[in-house]
């Protein structure tokens, strides 16, 4: 039949994925357990750098790459005198299944022509037309893969693809389904194919779209771009020019491609993916930004809706305006919620421990104010990296530990506690600063066009540009107007500073070809699923609960809140 997780069974019977939550990094991993950390750390660092520049999704990525790791450690964490350690954990720029696959080996067919990948997976790509509307403009090359059903197609117990996209905009499905591949199929059962692909301009999925002529150029680039907009008196105006010269960089350097990456036309390659399936209608998750692109099928081809989950809603009208003033709603709440887990956990188990949640807070704000006007030097003698750890490094890694708090507290509350007695080790490297600088002074490679490679992540921020700016209208604003909306952004949360969409998207020239003009006020031929997180940090219940009047356009929709058994761990109610 069709998409069944069993989401309306109790939350005790689905997977917990956070009994475990407090992880103690240690020198004396070894093994198993080292290669383990490395794919967190990469983890962690890929989370905080996406968070530097747009941090619209990847905490789904994590979340459910999560679930799929056993415990290691010994569960507790220590107090900076015992946990020296942590605070020099060497980076390592090893990147899960790197090598591990050549995409530029598969040629784009319009059948989907599997070919074994990775290990237990499909892989293939789809051809599509750039332009829908002008098919003789060429053809991209979809990069999909898929983790088969158990159940052979046309068997009793098949029950046809899922496709997930992750959110961002630029978030990898390929890589999500490689990594949570295996806690997704213990969600939704082995009847479904779990198919991810990557849209548009995003990394495997041809043609590749980038502003900068190497990944160090990007990376060297985008370390400036990633200061908080009140950094310093000059933060917001420095904002607003490097905004101007990457829109006149990327026009130059991304031509025409830049206009064929918008989310209607990765909505047609859905229905693409599906008619090349044999299927009629589409199955999809889409989390964060994925919910803006399955609401834009669902407007496109209401006819075609099948068993469809947007889960983390996303305000598509505030999206689609270029707006970004409904995404911080609930993020102070969470933040609190932050500081009380270290209250709870007590003073042996959280090295930032004080009586309240306030005092909690007021330690942090300390810490982010000395680094205001005193940053802290970094160099690290094994690797010779350096770099500077200052206020925006630190508050951005703040942010991006907000996606997945239950998870992430402890590295985060182990380095601050570090950080505050003036080490910084462990700061930089969950920061993902490390990943950069490797980026910049590795020995300069030239991997093949279009060649996806994964050792060129730092591409995706391109992606992240091209999609949500070229999908919005035109942001006119001048850096005063945009100063005025940083401040009442700024009443809404503290992290305003962090979330400079807008700003961003002032000096982007490149519109997507296809505009977004289809009308919601329609019926879908099959319910959808909302599904909302109390005090997610950006997508906040406020854009959950407004489906409740999209449920009068799209009929008999259907709404969960705190659905997951994730949502009430996280922030319990």
């Amino acid at each position: 039949m069709g998409f069944d997780p069993k989401l309306n069974q109790d939350r005790e019977s689905l997977p917990q994925p956070f009994q475990h939550a407090r992880r103690n990094v240690s020198l004396a991993i070894s093994g198993p357990g080292r290669r383990r950390l490395r794919i967190v750390l990469w983890t962690l660092a890929t989370v905080a750098m996406t968070a530097i520049y747009f941090t619209v999704d990847i905490a789904a990525l994590v979340r459910l790459f999560l679930w799929s790791l056993a415990p290691y450690g010994n569960g507790q964490s220590e107090a900076p005198s015992r946990a020296s350690n942590l605070g020099r954990v060497k980076y390592t720029p090893s990147r899960p299944f790197e090598n591990a696959f050549n995409w530029s080996e598969v040629l784009p067919s319009e059948e989907l022509n599997w070919t074994p990948c990775y290990e237990g997976f499909e892989c293939t790509r789809l051809s599509v037309p750039l332009d829908y509307a002008d098919p003789l403009k060429g053809n991209a090359g979809i990069a999909i893969i898929r983790s088969p059903s158990s159940v052979a197609p046309g068997s009793e117990g098949y029950k046809g693809p899922i496709l997930f996209n992750p959110g961002g905009p630029g978030g990898s499905g390929v890589v999500t389904v490689l990594l949570a591949a295996g806690p997704l199929r213990k969600l939704v059962g082995d009847g479904f194919d779990l198919v991810g692909f990557d849209p548009r301009g995003v990394l495997f999925t041809t043609p590749s779209i980038t502003a900068f002529a190497s990944a160090g150029e990007s990376a060297s680039f985008m370390l400036d771009y990633a200061k908080t907009l009140n950094h310093s008196s000059s933060a917001f105006g420095e904002a607003y020019g490097n905004a101007r010269n990457y829109g006149n960089l990327a026009k130059a350097r991304m031509g025409d491609k830049a206009q064929y990456v918008g989310t209607p036309a990765v909505a047609r390659d859905m229905l693409s993916i599906v008619k090349a399936y044999g299927e009629d209608k589409l199955q999809y998750w889409g989390f964060s930004y994925g919910t803006v692109l399955g609401a834009t099928f669902a407007a496109m081809f209401p006819d075609k809706v099948g068993r469809v989950i947007l889960d983390g809603v996303v305000d598509s009208e505030d999206y689609y305006s270029a707006a970004w003033a409904k995404n911080l709603m609930d993020t102070d709440t969470g933040l609190m919620m932050f500081y009380q887990r270290c209250v709870d956990a007590g003073e042996l188990a959280c090295p930032l421990y004080a009586p309240t949640a306030k005092e909690v807070g007021v330690r942090v704000e300390r810490i982010l104010e000395n680094l205001r006007s005193d940053p802290i030097s970094y160099y690290d003698p094994s690797s010779e990296q350096y770099g500077l750890v200052d206020y925006s490094l630190v508050k951005r890694a703040l942010f991006a530990a907000m996606y997945s708090p239950e998870s992430l507290f402890s590295f985060l509350f182990s380095a601050l506690a570090h950080l505050e007695v003036g080490e910084v080790g462990m700061i930089w490297t969950i920061s993902g600063h490390g990943f950069v600088h490797d980026l910049i002074t590795r020995p300069c490679s030239c991997p093949a066009p279009d060649s996806g490679a994964l050792d060129d992540l730092i591409g995706g921020w391109d992606a992240m540009f091209a999609i949500a700016c070229g999908d919005a209208e035109e942001v006119g604003d001048d850096v005063k107007e945009l100063r005025n909306n940083f401040n009442e952004l700024s009443k809404q949360s503290v992290f305003a500073d962090c979330w400079g969409v807008r700003v961003s998207c002032s000096g982007w020239q490149a519109r997507a070809q296809e505009r977004f003009n289809a009308s919601v006020e329609t019926n879908t031929s099959y319910p959808i699923l909302f599904i909302g997180n109390t005090a997610d940090p950006v997508t906040p219940i406020a854009n959950h609960e407004m489906t409740v009047e999209m449920q009068e356009l799209w009929q008999a929709s259907t709404e969960l809140r705190d659905i997951y058994p994730v949502a009430r761990q996280i922030y319990p109610v």
